[in-house]
């Protein structure tokens, strides 16, 4: 069960082609998804088309293929495993239409684990900053302390 959901609407512009989409960032933090929800409300008429991208390469529907999700007045849920959990997703779109239309999109995610190497308990050369103070000697009396300040 996913703990958390990350909504998002894209909105393709009208006449963008087929040819030269558009590509909308809808970032998160890094992010394990389970499922993907999408609405497209009705108006496209086979006019839009839109697909999941990272970094412009197609993930869904169908990573590595030219397809395009096309709909009007309608939905789905995707439940999907091993996704990229970069959180680095785009809506990738066209529209060839006289107006602009929207893509409806919600994420179930839950936070990745951290990678093991950092986890841990935090040592003192990690917290120490002034280095090794070993070797500074005694501290100033409080006379040589103050003409130190004022200099």
């Amino acid at each position: 069960m996913a703990r958390e959901v990350r909504h998002f609407t894209v909105t393709i512009p009208a006449g963008t082609p087929i040819a030269t989409p558009v590509t909308t960032s809808i970032n998160f933090f890094p992010r394990k998804v389970h499922q993907i929800y999408w609405r497209i409300p009705n108006g496209p008429q086979g006019q839009m088309g839109w697909r999941l991208t990272m970094h412009t390469i197609q993930v869904l529907p169908t990573p590595g293929s030219d397809l395009w999700v096309i709909a009007n007045d309608e939905h789905d849920t995707w439940t999907v495993d091993e996704m990229p959990d970069s959180g680095a997703w785009e809506v990738t779109g066209y529209n060839t239409g006289a107006y602009p239309h929207s893509v409806y999109l919600a994420f179930s995610v839950n936070p990745t684990s951290r990678p093991a190497e950092l986890r841990g308990l935090i040592t003192g050369p990690f917290l120490n900053s002034a280095g090794d103070l070993s070797k500074a000697g005694p501290p100033l009396p409080p006379r040589l302390s103050a003409l130190a300040r004022v200099r």
